[in-house]
């Protein structure tokens, strides 16, 4: 064999390697998702799939969720079906065939799509520099991009004039053929190698389950930016009353489901004991630049970050958090976080026994509790329209107005029964608190403020309807928790003439508005 030829393979090879290696960096990265835009209405065009699109309103503008490739209507699931998550972390990246379908199919869209979204952002930058961005896009069922078939050429046409034998007519093609279904299986089945850890983020589970969710979301989220090692929290209940992880939720699930992604220690080693910790207030659903510019630094000096998350209002968000939940948080809320097997069996047997109560197996849950009447909020005098509190006379007067029969199971989430739930105990007669429910061995079981705060989060998100009589951060994580499982159902007892559910949907559900409706694909 001629040394030219030799080095011309080797220089080949050696340069779709590279090439390789950029797009792997630029298409198949966990990161890539966080590149896609925020979320945006844009107006309806006709190469563009509007299964990927929500219509919000009737000017035929579409909302775009980011980080996902299929949004899935309300109708398209059973209730109780898990949802698919749209990012999986034994893959660290979304698959190339989400969202793959029989009908509507377009062979090449995905790659086209691509290209153009490159040439957008890098072009300019090119120009200026005086340089020609190229892109080279493909999908996995071998489709090339034009740009990427012209560049090929052109490089075959060069090795065809300096090598000529009947195997250099088209190895430039049969290379790129074999690198690329060689990359998509390493990236489809090989594990991602384990950075080094940079430090420590240690944090506590707080208040109830409905803060444990967006605590765990938010501490993974900021572990992976700094690529640091999450420490598992201590929990501290309402009443101040400590407990480990793994006596509430399932640690070995947590940590199996976090491998790849974040390094996890179950207790604090040595190390992240004696190196000094920083203390600071993190948003929850913190964006990357925010991440990179206020809490990057204080982990740079101290490589020790004790995080600690909070809920910024509406005008305090700006530029701070991302309006849907990122891959990661939606990994850590809808996957990893799990409650232990033996508690879980627990719920399981509350909920059953409340099944019982209907031929249909159906019931209601109702979030009210007597303490939030004493707010000015719910001493208002119901005036129509949606409310951030309501009281039990307006919550079975909705009940009324929804038809719902007399002997309707409904679970309350009052821990006990009485005469502040009269309007309601009076008009319907299968009505169960925590108390009454569990059963003796249950309450022994279940005696901390903490763990009864679980059963009322566990029931409001599996039941068949679900009432909140108050906003808050409870009601926002319920919904969260019921979009994962396609339990839509969830209606506000707002002070309206209408008898039709449909009015008094969510508005988490009627316009998709719920953060976590980002995580999730067909």
């Amino acid at each position: 064999m001629d040394v030219r030829q030799i080095m011309g393979a080797v220089l080949t090879f050696s340069m779709f390697v590279m090439l390789g290696n950029m797009i792997k960096r630029d298409h198949f990265d966990g990161d890539v998702l966080l590149d896609v835009p925020v979320v945006a209405n844009v107006p309806v065009v006709a190469n563009v799939e509007q299964d990927n699109l929500v219509k919000v309103d009737q000017d035929n503008l579409y909302k775009v969720y980011r980080h996902s490739l299929l949004q899935l209507p309300n109708e398209a699931s059973k209730a109780g079906q898990r949802l698919k998550l749209c990012w999986n972390n034994s893959l660290q990246r979304v698959s190339p065939l989400v969202g793959l379908r029989n009908e509507g199919f377009i062979m090449g869209q995905a790659a086209l799509k691509a290209a153009s979204c490159k040439v957008r952002k890098h072009e300019k930058a090119c120009l200026e520099n005086q340089h020609v961005f190229i892109p080279f896009a493909f999908d996995t069922f071998g489709f090339l991009a034009p740009e990427a078939v012209d560049l090929l050429n052109r490089v075959q046409r060069v090795m065809h004039s300096n090598v000529m034998t009947p195997k250099s007519m088209d190895v430039v093609f049969q290379r790129v053929s074999f690198a690329i279904q060689k990359g998509v299986a390493a990236q489809l089945v090989a594990p991602k190698e384990r950075a080094p850890s940079k430090g420590f983020v240690t944090f506590s589970l707080s208040n109830g389950p409905e803060y444990h969710v967006s605590q765990i979301a938010n501490a993974v989220l900021v572990a992976k930016h700094l690529g640091a090692t999450l420490v598992l929290p201590e929990i501290i209940g309402n009443q101040g009353e400590k407990r480990s992880f793994e006596e509430i939720y399932d640690v070995e699930k947590f940590v199996t489901s976090m491998n790849g992604l974040i390094q996890v220690e179950r207790r604090k080693s040595p190390e992240s004991s004696t190196q000094k910790s920083v203390t600071v207030k993190v948003p929850y659903n913190a964006n990357r630049n925010y991440i990179k510019t206020n809490i990057e630094p204080l982990f740079q000096s101290s490589r020790n970050l004790r995080v600690i998350t909070y809920f910024p209002s509406l005008t305090a968000r700006e530029g701070k958090v991302d309006k849907g939940m990122n891959p990661y948080s939606c990994w850590a809320t809808f996957e990893a976080l799990q409650l232990k097997p033996e508690l879980q069996q627990v719920m399981d047997s509350i909920v059953g026994r409340l099944r019982k109560g209907e031929p249909n197996g159906e019931f209601i849950a109702v979030d009210f509790k007597s303490e939030m009447m004493g707010t000015s909020v719910c001493q208002g005098d119901g005036n129509e329209g949606t409310k951030s509190c309501y009281n039990i006379v307006e919550v079975t007067q909705f009940l009324q107005k929804m038809r719902y029969a007399k002997n309707t199971t409904i679970y309350i989430t009052q821990p006990r029964r009485g005469s502040e739930l009269n309007a309601l105990t009076e008009t319907y007669t299968n009505i169960f608190t925590k108390e009454e429910i569990m059963e003796e061995g249950e309450k022994q079981k279940l005696s901390s403020g903490l763990e009864r705060d679980i059963i009322d989060f566990h029931i409001c998100s599996v039941s068949d309807v679900f009432v909140p009589a108050e906003s808050g951060l409870f009601y926002t994580n319920v919904v969260g928790k019921r979009i994962g499982t396609s339990r839509t159902e969830v209606l506000l007892p707002a002070q309206i003439a209408s008898t039709n559910a449909r009015d008094y949907a969510s508005s988490y559900i009627s316009k998709r508005s719920h953060p976590s409706y980002a995580c999730f694909c067909r």
